[in-house]
């Protein structure tokens, strides 16, 4: 109603006719912030719109915010389908853009999150013979402003050494050589300010400033200038990586519960807004309704390179028992065409 009163509205909600209240709804999401002056996620933006929806329905409204073709403004100021909405990253395009690292193994958002990052928050650990990064802070969820709502579970970005420029271990340790030796302090920044002028030999690349949080946005706009990325072709922001990192792992079939815990979301229903059906998960609910036998089962990629390195370590016997009970070799071979 304060809100409603400052649009010089006298009327009750419920006594709104809808092509005005949409209008006032419009405004709202378009005008309200945070505390601190940010803009809210399209997230919340979609659970106050939610809120409002279900309030006029206790008053019998008889029109849905949600659903009906009269309020299709107010949803697309809304969430995710947004006119300025994020656009999803190829693998194609994300080949050129490794350094979001941060973002994909450990589900960061570029900003306040890694700008706040200290150096004691990755810990490098050695297990048995492979390493690993791991993201060692217990942050908030994504979602509501609970303190106890943290994510308790800790990611892994293990060691590529084959690949070096998509190795996150090769690459913190570079950085860590790079960096000046008295900021790797537990509480040192993870984000340092470039030394622009030109490092004399033995002189750091950085300095002891943190990065400033508006140069982190736009690490994304840098990076499609420098790989020849075209700006007008996609939306690339820093949710970008985001929607590429839930998107991926769905589409491997990774279950929704194991993909909150690396995003930081707190409900699985959250990830609607992130993801979509694949071509092929909708070619087979497709053949499902059109009562198709099923295509014969095809293994992802990721997973049949898993198993022959399996394969590899095993002894000779066990190796031939391996293969008559399911040829890798073939399986590779056939999907690598």
């Amino acid at each position: 109603m304060v809100f409603l009163q400052s649009e010089r509205e006298q009327r009750f909600p419920k006594f709104i006719p809808p092509c005005d209240l949409n209008q006032h709804i419009s405004h709202f999401i378009l005008s309200v912030r945070k505390k601190g002056g940010d803009e809210f996620k399209p997230l919340s933006l979609r659970g106050m719109i939610s809120s409002i929806d279900r309030y006029l329905r206790t008053k019998s409204y008889g029109v849905s915010i949600l659903n009906d073709i009269k309020f299709d403004k107010s949803r697309s100021l809304g969430k995710g389908n947004k006119p300025r909405a994020s656009d999803p990253i190829s693998d194609q395009d994300l080949q050129k853009m490794y350094e979001l690292i941060c973002t994909m193994h450990f589900g960061m958002w570029i900003g306040k999150e890694t700008h706040n990052l200290q150096w004691c928050d990755i810990l490098q650990v050695d297990d048995i013979s492979q390493e690993y990064i791991v993201y060692n802070t217990e942050r908030q969820t994504r979602t509501g402003v609970n303190e106890r709502n943290t994510q308790l579970a800790k990611s892994r970005a293990y060691a590529i050494p084959d690949i070096p420029q998509k190795d996150p271990v090769g690459l913190y340790k570079l950085y860590k050589h790079k960096r000046p030796a008295y900021m790797n302090g537990p509480e040192s920044p993870f984000f340092l300010s470039i030394n622009l002028v030109n490092p004399k030999p033995g002189q750091c690349m950085y300095k002891k400033p943190p990065m400033g949080i508006n140069l982190l946005y736009g690490i994304i706009r840098n990076m499609m200038t420098d790989t020849g990325l075209s700006p007008t072709d996609k939306r690339l922001t820093p949710y970008t990586v985001q929607k590429h990192l839930i998107q991926k792992l769905s589409d491997e079939e990774i279950p929704a519960n194991q993909i909150v815990q690396i995003s930081g979301y707190k409900s699985i229903n959250s990830l609607n807004n992130y993801s979509n059906l694949s071509p092929a998960q909708s070619r087979n609910i497709s053949n499902i309704v059109s009562n198709i036998p099923a295509l014969p089962y095809v293994l992802s990629l990721s997973y049949i390179k898993q198993l022959h390195q399996w394969h590899q370590r095993l002894s000779a016997p066990l190796q031939k028992n391996f293969i008559q009970f399911l040829d890798i070799n073939s399986l590779v071979s056939l999907q690598m065409q």
